[in-house]
């Protein structure tokens, strides 16, 4: 199609290429400190820099979804609506002055089998249903 726009890559050969990593110090020693040989031990060191670093970015994105995995499934519980819910018994204590005392009477999945488990109420006592994160009796003090 439109063949004039490419452009045609030289392809270069390497010639130092068949030699090892020794060979290629002890040609350099002998050759002095600006040569070929230099180039090309450098060429290399950075090529195995470049996988060293991609593998590093590969390690490093794992890691961090890993974690992320890990917080989620941590935080999970707390995030979910579907909560146990307790039915709790509110009973009114006379005296001065009036005091509440909560009793956990026992837990549920859902809060419609929570509120169908609701004993008769009389003046003293009640049944509410709380989710397990509620505790009618207050924060507790230090």
């Amino acid at each position: 199609m439109m063949r004039f726009l490419r452009r045609k890559q030289a392809t270069v050969v390497n010639p130092l290429a068949h030699l090892s990593n020794d060979e290629l110090v002890a040609e350099h020693h002998k050759s002095g400190v600006n040569s070929h040989f230099l180039t090309e031990m450098t060429r290399r060191l950075m090529r195995s820099n470049e996988r060293l670093s991609t593998w590093l970015l590969v390690f490093t994105v794992a890691i961090f979804l890993l974690t992320a995995v890990l917080v989620w499934v941590t935080l999970k519980p707390s995030l979910v609506a579907a909560r146990s819910w307790v039915l709790w018994q509110q009973t009114r204590l006379s005296g001065p002055p009036a005091i509440d005392h909560w009793d956990i009477q026992e837990v549920f999945e859902t809060k419609e089998t929570c509120e169908r488990a609701k004993a008769p109420t009389s003046p003293a006592t009640r049944d509410i249903c709380y989710p397990d994160t509620v505790d009618p009796r207050g924060g507790k003090g230090k």
